[in-house]
């Protein structure tokens, strides 16, 4: 941490890393007899440890396989996800009020399947030791009152997830959707200051079908794929008879493909539309953010899309972690994403988890991005059109233009410096807490938040702290929940994970505080 930054450090029962470990044996023509192939979707969603924080946990997927109960398992060909590759990355933390699309495989064999195992591999995890002693993470140590990033930290992996009493049974032709279901409050030890991550543990990762209870989606869908940020590679405009598509390109999460129903209206928060908002505006080169649905076909159904920049920026999105006490044009994130402006872009070299510094050179006003919520003006002012620090909040999600980029290197973190149209857009905070109280149908209170969030007694006593629980505002007909109908379905002490902005004062005394995009319930 740079000197002169105030500090917010997370209390973290955590440990890291990631296993590689050998798959059973494949046959990719077997799986469990029938015949004939069958169409499997695949998700992720994670539960993130009680009464702790994590800044960025990153997980290498090395291989997925289905394992019949008696001969060769089945290996799903991971090079045709989405992410085009194997291995393939996937960011963990966002997970926890968010699914990722690992992909939909078409050439499953029919059978019966067993279990399914993940082998992981290459793991970096970001987090902050608020205790009184250093913390052993592996091989690694972390000091007290310290930011640290740990990569390569083997943990204990299961063989294989069990499909319990209900084995996956797939006919030829047939259509099915799995999540994968990752638990780190289950995963984490933590004895004598050594943390250590034990997938072996009881319930540390299993799998269910899709749609999720009570996930509110529709006849024919599976899962809902949200805030999938990068370049626009691809757009067919729809007409008034026949459905378009478009194709994005990110960074960090591979390509997400969907088509675009007739009559399809953008959001456009950041009015970069013009005066006409229709579809037309969606354009190639332009970098947006989209929801789409994930349909039982394996197929993916836009649901909502927003132009960001017009044009392809290098950008950082990522969650404050402080904000500096002596200079209104500095704070520090861990990146959680990034857009690159091209193949030699500097911004290659920026991992997700990297702790990065950031300088506001000749800063423009900021923006806030509601997609598609009904935030209403006074409360999206307390960011939008200021220029400098006062209005940022650690555990705010910040999407920052850069123009200039220093990677990390040994103890120094990345440093970036920000000078564009566009400064600083506020984005979606994901995080989980404990329902407090119900308010009304659509507002409910939350404690025990992160520690990064200041809503107990801080480190630095100059950082302002919330007076009372504060609220959550949802949105009917815009929020989306999982695990729970609507907000009325929830009960003191449910643990929640949500996707909000965070808009607040500086006395934290602005009401409500969260603007929920996305709320799930923990089971």
């Amino acid at each position: 941490m740079k000197p002169g930054f105030y500090k917010v450090w997370i209390a973290l029962p955590l440990a890291t890393a990631l296993l590689s470990c050998s798959l059973p044996k494949k046959n990719n023509g077997g799986g469990g007899g029938g015949g004939g192939n069958a169409t499997l979707s695949l998700t992720m969603i994670d539960t993130p440890p009680a009464n702790s924080s994590i800044l960025s946990f990153k997980a290498t997927i090395t291989g997925i396989a289905l394992n019949p109960a008696t001969g060769s398992s089945f290996s799903l060909p991971l090079t045709s996800s989405p992410f085009g590759t194997n291995p393939m990355i996937v960011e963990l933390t966002r997970l926890q009020s968010d699914s990722a699309y690992l992909g939909t495989f078409t050439t499953v064999p029919a059978g019966t399947y067993s279990s399914v195992t993940v082998p992981l591999a290459n793991a970096q995890l970001t987090f902050a030791n608020q205790t009184t002693a250093p913390i052993t993470v592996g091989t690694a140590t972390c000091p007290t009152n310290s930011v640290c990033t740990v990569s390569g930290i083997t943990p204990v992996q299961p063989s294989a997830i069990s499909f319990g009493t209900s084995p996956l049974s797939l006919s030829s032709g047939s259509s099915q959707g799995l999540s994968l279901e990752f638990n780190l409050n289950n995963a984490i030890t933590f004895t004598n200051g050594t943390m250590a991550l034990d997938f072996s543990q009881a319930k540390a990762v299993t799998v269910a079908t899709l749609p999720r209870t009570n996930s509110n989606l529709s006849t024919g869908q599976l899962d809902l794929i949200e805030d999938f940020t990068g370049v626009v590679t691809s757009v067919t405009q729809p007409s008034a008879s026949s459905s378009g598509s478009v194709t994005l390109l990110s960074a960090t999460r591979g390509t997400l493909a969907a088509k675009v129903p007739s009559g399809f209206i953008p959001d456009d928060p950041l009015a970069l539309c013009g005066p006409t908002l229709d579809f037309t505006c969606i354009k190639q080169n332009q970098t947006a953010s989209a929801d789409a649905i994930l349909n039982t076909d394996g197929t993916l159904t836009l649901q909502e899309i927003e132009p960001l920049f017009s044009t392809t920026q290098d950008l950082i999105e990522g969650v404050v972690t402080s904000i500096s006490s002596s200079n209104n044009t500095q704070f520090n994130l861990v990146a959680t994403d990034k857009v690159l402006s091209s193949s030699s872009s500097a911004l290659n070299s920026l991992n997700l988890g990297d702790q990065v510094l950031v300088n506001l050179a000749l800063p423009n006003p900021f923006l806030v991005d509601t997609k598609g919520l009904t935030v209403p003006v006074a409360n999206r002012n307390l960011f939008a059109g200021s220029a400098d620090t006062s209005v940022i909040f650690p555990g705010q999600s910040v999407l920052i233009q850069v123009s200039s980029f220093v990677a990390a290197s040994g103890n120094v973190i990345a440093a970036a410096t920000v000078n564009g149209p566009n400064t600083a857009v506020l984005r979606f905070s994901r995080f989980t807490a404990s329902v407090a109280s119900q308010v009304s149908s659509l507002i409910f209170t939350i404690n025990n938040l992160p520690v990064y969030i200041p809503s107990g007694t801080p480190s630095n006593a100059a950082i302002p702290v919330f007076p009372s629980p504060p609220q959550v505002q949802t949105f009917l007909n815009a929020t989306k929940f999982d695990g729970v109908s609507d907000a009325t379905g929830l009960a003191i002490n449910d643990r929640v994970s949500l996707r909000a902005l965070f808009l607040e004062n500086s006395a934290m005394s602005s009401t409500p505080a969260f603007f929920a995009a996305k709320v799930r319930k923990q089971q």
